[in-house]
């Protein structure tokens, strides 16, 4: 694979930005570098193209927020009509009100919504809001929840946060009924999880946490910035039958541009009102992701099902191909390869990248990936398991990048 425009384009990334990246996921370091493309320059439907014009099936999915495929003709048509409207207005726009309604009328649970940019922040968002709403300080998660001083203290990467923030957070681990004696106590404001990751929860677990919160005063949030739109249903919470008391939202819900929600029921969304409280940001009305969002609902409802039909088949062919010897899990449109080391994986990875299917921690399918792209998939899924089961003792052998560096939120 010819990579020479790549390297030049991450040799300039790396001396003018730290990581070479704006998004440390996104790292060359995170994949086999020295094997996987380096900088990709254009999408389309479920493709991408690197600086050298090397083609690939992309399932990263822009770390799962490209929903639709990428140059959506909707999306792209009704967000070049906004922009010959206007970008941001200096009072609140009719569209904020549009996509506010359409939220609703996928998610239940919620009256209301605030809207921001990232997922990060609208985790923060919803956790300050918990905290002013119940007066209490202690946060319990379950899951990953961004980089905000807040949550990160609780992980490996706390530098430039003061320790002190420990004492308001706790880590659960997902499953373990065990970690949630303390909840019982009382004094937690919220309870943030993220309703699935790769396992589906098991015997009433997400109710049990339901009832719990409801008993202790607990404002019980559904980080749904991953699942939220790549379920039938539309949501986690509604495929599983359970109701938050915030939820929040972002990644693909609108195909790329940057977007996050917090939604809840009007008693704790007024919070937002009072004298006392203050989220608020400058572009949380921005109109060209909130005409891509609206322009993203309106097709989802249609594609999900297919679209999980198509992840369905991905998974299955994996199964099949490495008959126990490693695992693809999670739900159809968000899985993960479970391989017995790291190793194994990174020779995986490395077989399936130079027939051009590109594949990453977390494998998203997307409407436009079509019966053709997946039947393409896994027939270079066959070869390259060939070479993993050919050299299983030793796959380290026939690496020929580096080793990736895993993601924090594999460590959380």
């Amino acid at each position: 694979m010819i990579s020479t425009n790549s390297d030049h384009w991450y040799k300039e990334l790396k001396e003018r930005t730290p990581n070479g990246t704006q998004t440390l996921s996104k790292s060359p370091e995170r994949y086999v570098n020295g094997v996987y493309p380096k900088v990709l320059v254009k999408g389309q439907n479920g493709h991408v193209w690197d600086a050298d014009n090397n083609e690939f099936i992309d399932y990263i999915a822009g770390l799962g927020c490209i929903s639709l495929g990428y140059t959506d003709p909707l999306v792209t048509n009704w967000v070049m009509d906004q922009l010959r409207k206007g970008v941001s207005f200096s009072l609140p726009n009719p569209i904020e009100a549009l996509v506010c309604k359409e939220l609703t009328n996928r998610i239940p649970a919620a009256d209301q919504w605030k809207f921001t940019k990232t997922g990060s922040d609208a985790d923060s968002m919803a956790v300050k809001c918990a905290r002013a709403y119940t007066c209490r300080d202690k946060i319990m998660v379950l899951g990953y929840h961004g980089w905000h001083d807040w949550y990160s203290i609780a992980n490996d990467k706390k530098a430039g946060i003061p320790l002190a923030f420990a004492d308001y957070v706790k880590k659960a681990r997902y499953g373990v009924i065990e970690d949630l004696e303390d909840l019982k106590t009382e004094q937690y404001a919220a309870l943030i999880m993220e309703p699935m990751v790769f396992d589906e929860p098991a015997g009433g677990y997400l109710h049990y946490i339901r009832d719990l919160c409801t008993l202790t005063g607990t404002v019980f949030i559904l980080d749904e910035v991953v699942t939220g739109g790549r379920f039938e249903g539309f949501a986690a919470q509604n495929y599983f039958g359970v109701r938050p008391d915030l939820t929040v939202l972002s990644k693909g819900l609108a195909n790329g541009y940057p977007f996050a929600a917090v939604g809840g029921k009007k008693s704790v969304m007024s919070t937002f009102e009072r004298d006392d409280f203050f989220a608020s940001t400058t572009f949380g009305g921005e109109c060209v992701s909130l005409t891509a969002c609206l322009a993203t609902l309106t097709q989802i409802d249609s594609t999900i099902n297919e679209t999980v039909k198509n992840g369905q088949r991905i998974k299955d062919a994996f199964n099949r191909i490495f008959e126990g010897d490693a695992v693809c899990k999670g739900y159809p449109t968000r899985t993960s390869f479970d391989f017995p080391t790291k190793e194994h994986k990174a020779l995986f990875w490395q077989g399936c990248i130079e027939y051009g299917i590109l594949f990453g921690y977390s494998n998203f399918i997307m409407a436009s990936h079509d019966l053709k792209d997946i039947a393409v998939t896994i027939g270079v899924m066959e070869i390259s398991a060939k070479e993993v089961k050919a050299n299983w003792a030793n796959p380290i052998s026939r690496l020929r990048g580096d080793m990736p560096v895993e993601p924090l939120r594999m460590r959380t």
